[in-house]
């Protein structure tokens, strides 16, 4: 379940005081910079995904800086990854200074004074979790603060899609207490920057950061025809590896694709906007080109046949709205 903090209904004079009990309380403490003649409106919304916590912040520009007697007063040995959605920012720690521009991230940590200004208006996405959940020593979680990583390319681009769907089903209860997504979160952030000679990386740690790769180019194509051979290639993997890959979660290839084309199915049977397109199209557009057989598939995983879904989603739309 998501938390919607909003200064836009506050008087204007209250909204700086929102902005740095929001920034103490929801975040970290810290001291916060802000000029209270500027246009203050703005929302955060925060919500978690197991033990991950997520917080979207649309606001003015101000300046946060977190120093040897916030850390003291409260450390949660958190590790967090900031995402410069829009505008641009410096973040400073560890003797390092990060410039984020649009799509730009960095790691930051709450045992380590650090500062931090957003010179603009924008949006801005941030990721924390227990240090502990990070397959890293310590040392090299320290090297990684106030280093800036691109969120438009390679791990990065992943990372940066996959918080971004997080973001939007934060009210979803299967997703609130998904520690299976959490873990696979950390793990692709993990493989973003591991691109040094090392590879510092646990083994174990890489297979579900590629194992999420591989499943995120499924995603991007499940209306075309996907075979194993090609998913395969384009990860430069034997077509046995790939199956050994989703064993190791207790499915198959062909399951999982089928299952994840079905859901879109479902969601698409739900929406008013869709509702003079059959769902025979329906299933067609997600890689059902035969309607008796996407008929049997979807009966065979929802227990009632699309037509029936489909009523029974409109039914219920009817009733919410006539009961207001």
């Amino acid at each position: 379940m998501s938390v919607v903090m909003s200064a836009d209904e506050l008087p204007a004079r209250a909204r700086a005081d929102f902005w740095r009990d929001l920034l103490n309380e929801a975040i970290l403490p810290c001291q916060v910079r802000i000029d209270p003649d500027k246009d203050l409106r703005g929302r955060a919304v925060a919500g978690s995904v197991g033990p991950v916590q997520l917080i979207d912040l649309v606001g003015p520009g101000m300046e946060a800086v977190r120093g040897p007697r916030q850390v003291q007063r409260r450390d949660p040995e958190l590790v967090g990854l900031m995402v410069e959605a829009s505008g641009n920012a410096v973040f400073e720690q560890g003797g390092r200074r990060a410039l984020l521009a649009t799509g730009d991230m960095t790691f930051c940590e709450s045992s380590t004074p650090y500062a931090w200004e957003g010179r603009i208006a924008g949006r801005n996405l941030l990721v924390m979790f227990p240090r502990t959940m990070l397959p890293l020593p310590p040392a090299q979680v320290d090297r990684l603060t106030a280093r800036s990583l691109s969120g438009t390319s390679g791990c990065g681009a992943l990372v940066l899609a996959l918080i971004r769907e997080m973001r939007g089903r934060l009210d979803d209860d299967g997703v609130a207490g998904n520690l299976r997504l959490a873990t696979a979160l950390v793990d692709l952030i993990v493989a973003a920057v591991d691109d040094g000679p090392a590879r510092t990386v646990p083994p174990e740690s890489r297979r579900r950061a590629g194992l999420l790769q591989i499943k995120a180019f499924i995603l991007e194509r499940l209306g075309e025809r996907l075979e194993a051979a090609e998913i395969a290639a384009a990860h430069h993997l034997s077509v046995r590896t790939l199956h050994r890959l989703f064993r190791t979660e207790g499915e198959t290839v062909n399951s999982w694709i089928r299952a994840q084309r079905l859901e879109r199915c479902r969601r698409d049977l739900l929406d008013p906007g869709l509702r003079l397109r059959s769902a025979a199209a329906i299933g067609a557009r997600w890689g059902f080109p035969d309607a008796t057989h996407f008929g049997r598939a979807f009966r065979e995983r929802y227990g009632i046949t699309p037509a029936e879904y489909r009523e029974a989603g409109a039914k219920r739309r009817w009733v919410g709205t006539s009961g207001r």
